[in-house]
């Protein structure tokens, strides 16, 4: 699927996502030197937001979720 980058003003890079209407996908990156992340961790957010999209991939449980 092809996507075209609109470019807006400010820190977000939004893509228009072909073919579809008023879709988008946007990435945020933020620097928080405070906030540690390890490989459990990033696991854990891949699990979580996989899940929303491809549940019988990606599972948490409930208890994962509170924790983020």
């Amino acid at each position: 699927m092809e996507s075209v980058k609109k470019g807006l003003p400010g820190n977000s890079s939004p893509y228009t996502v072909a073919g579809r209407e008023n879709c988008y996908i946007a990435m945020a990156d933020r620097w928080l030197p405070g906030y540690k992340v390890d490989g459990r961790t990033a696991d854990l957010f891949t699990r979580m937001i996989g899940s929303s999209y491809e549940p019988e991939k990606y599972q948490a449980t409930d208890e994962e979720r509170r924790e983020i």
